[in-house]
C-alpha cells in the first residue's frame, strides 16, 4: 500500500489546544529560576533525610515530600512524570486518589494535601519561576498548587498557590487540574511545650517569642547564660546603648566584619507635648551607632518635621517608636528612658523619681 499524500487535517479549536500546551509545558520545563541579586538558598532551615526525598522545616515542623506528585525522587533531584508516565495533574476531586497512591507507595501514613497556610511557608518571595528554595525541592512546576483549604464564600472554590510568584488565589474546584504536593505533621501550637522537653528547661524560653515545641530550642544559648556577665538595667535586661558607649560590645557595621566607619548623626530631638511627664529626647547618636539611616527613613519617619502622629496609642500599636521597641529594644514600659528631660510643669512623682536618680 502506497503511503497516504493526503495533508493531514487538524481543526483550528486543536491545533490551538496543542499549541497553548507545548508552549506551556516548554516554558515550565525550560524557564530558569530568577532571583533577586544577592539572594541566598537557607537551605540550613531544612533537615534533609537522604535518600528519601523527604525535608523537614525547622520553622513549622512540616515533613515535605521534596517532589511534586508524579515526579519521583531519583536521588540528587525530581524527574518529570512523563518518564514514568505517572499523571502529575489533578482535579479537585483526584487529590483523595493522589494521598492514597502516595501512602501505597512510600508505606507511610499520615500523608494529605496541606492547607494554604501551611503552602505558603514554602514560598521563597525574592525569587521567581518558581518561587521556592529550589535547593530543597529541585525542578517544582512554575504552576498552581493545590491546597486542602475552600473558599470561605463558596465552597465550589478552593485555594490555590501559583509558584510561579508565590501568589495564592482560588480556583473552581469543578474545571481546573493542577499539581500538589504532599505535607506530614502539623505546625505546633507557639509555647506548647513537647511531652519529651523539660518544662523547667523550657521555662526562660516562655516569652511568647520562641517556638517552645521546636525540638532544637534548647541547642540555643538562653539568655540567662548570655546575659551573665553584662551590667543590666532596672528591668534585669542589658542596657545596650550603655555597653556600646563603655566599649563592651561592638556591632558590625556591614555583615561581612569589612572596617567601615559608621556616619553618626549627633543631633538630639526634644518632644515637649507630653503634659504633666517629662519632655521625650531622641537621640540621633544613640540610634545611628547601631543603625543606617534608612533603617528609619522614610518608611517608619518621614524626614519632615510635624508628619509623624507619635503618641503612646500609635507606639503601642506598633508604629514609629513601637516598631522595634517592645520588640527586639527596650520595652515601652521603661518610661524614663525616653522621658529624661525634666520642665517646670513636670509632676511632683517625676520631681522625686529624677531626685533619687541624680
Amino acid at each position: 500500500m502506497k503511503p497516504s499524500t493526503k495533508p493531514l487535517l487538524i481543526c483550528a479549536p486543536l491545533f490551538s489546544t496543542l499549541l497553548f500546551s507545548s508552549l506551556l509545558f516548554s516554558s515550565n520545563s525550560l524557564a530558569e529560576q530568577t532571583c533577586r541579586p544577592g539572594t541566598s538558598q537557607p537551605d540550613q532551615r531544612f533537615i534533609v533525610f537522604e535518600d528519601t526525598g523527604l525535608v523537614r522545616d525547622r520553622v513549622t515542623g512540616l515533613l515535605w515530600q521534596r517532589c511534586s506528585v508524579g515526579q519521583f525522587w531519583n536521588g540528587t533531584g525530581c524527574e518529570e512524570s512523563s518518564k514514568r508516565m505517572i499523571k502529575s495533574w489533578f482535579t479537585y476531586s483526584q487529590l483523595d486518589s493522589a494521598v492514597e497512591r502516595t501512602i501505597k507507595e512510600t508505606g507511610q501514613d499520615g500523608w494529605r494535601v496541606p492547607t494554604i497556610d501551611e503552602l505558603q511557608t514554602l514560598v521563597k518571595y525574592d525569587c521567581q519561576d518558581p518561587a521556592i528554595n529550589s535547593h530543597m525541592f529541585p525542578n517544582t512546576p512554575s504552576w498552581r498548587f493545590w491546597s486542602s483549604t475552600p473558599f470561605a464564600n463558596n465552597p465550589e472554590y478552593a485555594w490555590t498557590l501559583d509558584f510561579a510568584t508565590g501568589v495564592p488565589s482560588t480556583v473552581l474546584t469543578k474545571t481546573a487540574s493542577y499539581n500538589v504536593r504532599l505535607v506530614k505533621g502539623k505546625i505546633p501550637r507557639l509555647n506548647t511545650p513537647q511531652a519529651n522537653n523539660d518544662e523547667q528547661a523550657l521555662a526562660e524560653w516562655d516569652d511568647g517569642i520562641h517556638n517552645l515545641a521546636n525540638p532544637d530550642l534548647q541547642a540555643l544559648q538562653s539568655q540567662k547564660a548570655a546575659f551573665a556577665d553584662l551590667p543590666l538595667n532596672d528591668f534585669g535586661k542589658p542596657d545596650w546603648a550603655a555597653l556600646l558607649r563603655e566599649g563592651v560590645i561592638a556591632p558590625r557595621v556591614n555583615k561581612f566584619g569589612e572596617p567601615e566607619e559608621m556616619p553618626v548623626w549627633k543631633h538630639d530631638i526634644i518632644f515637649k507635648d507630653t503634659a504633666n511627664m517629662p519632655w521625650v529626647k531622641f537621640p540621633h547618636q544613640t540610634h545611628s551607632e547601631w543603625l543606617a539611616c534608612t533603617n528609619c527613613h522614610d518608611d517608619i519617619f518621614a524626614q519632615k518635621t510635624g508628619t509623624a502622629d507619635i503618641s503612646m496609642a500609635t507606639i503601642y500599636s506598633g508604629q514609629y517608636c513601637g516598631t522595634c521597641h517592645g520588640v527586639v529594644a527596650f520595652t515601652l514600659t521603661d518610661c524614663a528612658r525616653c522621658h529624661s528631660q525634666i520642665h517646670p510643669g513636670v509632676s511632683d512623682q517625676w520631681k522625686e523619681y529624677y531626685k533619687d536618680k541624680h
